[in-house]
């Protein structure tokens, strides 16, 4: 969903979500096997805040 919103709104903040998200739960995966329900979920709320407050205060082209 991410890399359409990128293309759709002309903003790189989809592909940044994209490949964190990629890369952060992989990692955790590995990471925390015992914790990982516990820790990706946290990690994905996190990126998720962050994406909305880049969102929230990008700038447009109008």
């Amino acid at each position: 969903m991410w890399l359409p919103v990128t293309w759709i709104i002309d903003h790189w903040v989809g592909l940044f979500h994209t490949l964190t998200r990629t890369f952060s739960v992989l990692t955790l995966w590995y990471v925390f096997p015992e914790d990982r329900f516990i820790y990706i979920p946290f990690a994905i709320v996190i990126l998720y805040i962050v994406t909305i407050f880049i969102l929230k205060n990008r700038k447009t082209n109008k």
